[in-house]
């Protein structure tokens, strides 16, 4: 994952974290990434680190890849509202066409 081996294992793994954004993980892994984190050989490191991810990625739950669709309904003469995905209108420009 990264130049320092196993960095960035409890971060995208570990159940307290908030890299972890499917929110996925168990007390045993925590435990497992700390025991990898304190192996000094670095090939060592690795190879242990490859098997905590395998485990953590069978624990893991559903992400969403994309936003799905939105359906709005809103009076016909309300200008600047409506379906969005990843933009959110400011209060201040929404209003009723003149």
């Amino acid at each position: 994952m990264d130049p320092y081996g196993s960095f960035g294992l409890s971060g995208f793994y570990g159940s307290k974290t908030e890299s972890n954004i499917t929110g996925v993980g168990s007390p045993e892994i925590d435990r497992e990434i700390a025991r990898v984190n304190g192996i000094a050989d670095p090939k060592e490191q690795v190879e242990q680190a490859n098997q905590v991810e395998q485990k953590a990625l069978a624990l893991y739950g559903l992400l969403p890849l994309f936003s799905g669709p939105s359906t709005y309904a809103v009076k016909k003469d309300l200008a600047n509202i409506g379906a969005t995905i990843f933009f959110n209108p400011l209060p201040e420009t929404i209003g009723y066409q003149k």
